[in-house]
């Protein structure tokens, strides 16, 4: 598949271009950092992959899509981007899948290999389904600490231990229960 990477930050090119090299399927036949001139270099090249950052100078990614579409181009399009709230945007503009940054390459893997292997291209619906389970399965609780703060997905939180002013949050790690210390409990 030949690809084209659309992002006004040549760094985070660089870093997706690094987990890329693990496909050998695609190949990267383009880099582009002008949201502008994009829609042109993209027409001339025919990609059939175009991985797109959402918020760039001058034209966003939506607004490139856009184009595209009404000039009859229509490569399959992954947008990655910072920002999770653009995740329904993307399934109206038909993406094919949405990654954050910075970039987990499992979650790229999953998505190419979904992409090579695939048959046929999903219906709106289930497009929808899949990127809004993707962009809320992350939720995570932001615990004061006395070093600052903590986060935590509440799926891994085992039991939280009332001790007077404090509270004891235990959660599971990979090694098994971890104890992150104490935390001020507020009362009224």
């Amino acid at each position: 598949m030949k690809a084209i990477i659309l992002d006004d930050e040549p760094e985070a090119i660089s870093n997706l271009e690094k987990f890329l090299v693990n496909f050998p399927q695609i190949q990267v036949i383009a880099r582009i950092t002008d949201a502008l001139s994009a829609v042109s270099v993209i027409s001339a090249m025919k990609p059939d992959l175009l991985f797109s950052d959402v918020q760039m100078p001058g034209k966003n990614g939506f607004e490139v899509a856009e184009e595209l579409f009404e000039k009859g181009i229509k490569p399959d399009l992954i947008f990655v981007t910072a920002f999770d709230r653009f995740a329904i945007q993307a399934v109206r503009h038909t993406a094919f899948d949405y990654l954050l940054k910075p970039v987990n390459p499992d979650e790229l893997k999953n998505a190419i290999d979904r992409l090579l292997s695939r048959t046929y291209k999903p219906d709106m619906e289930e497009q929808f389904k899949k990127l809004f389970e993707k962009t809320t399965s992350s939720k995570k609780l932001k615990i004061s600490t006395a070093g600052g703060f903590t986060l935590i997905r509440p799926e891994d939180i085992i039991y939280i231990e009332a001790d007077w002013n404090y509270a004891d949050i235990y959660f599971s790690t990979n090694n098994g229960i971890k104890f992150i210390g104490y935390i001020r409990v507020c009362h009224i």
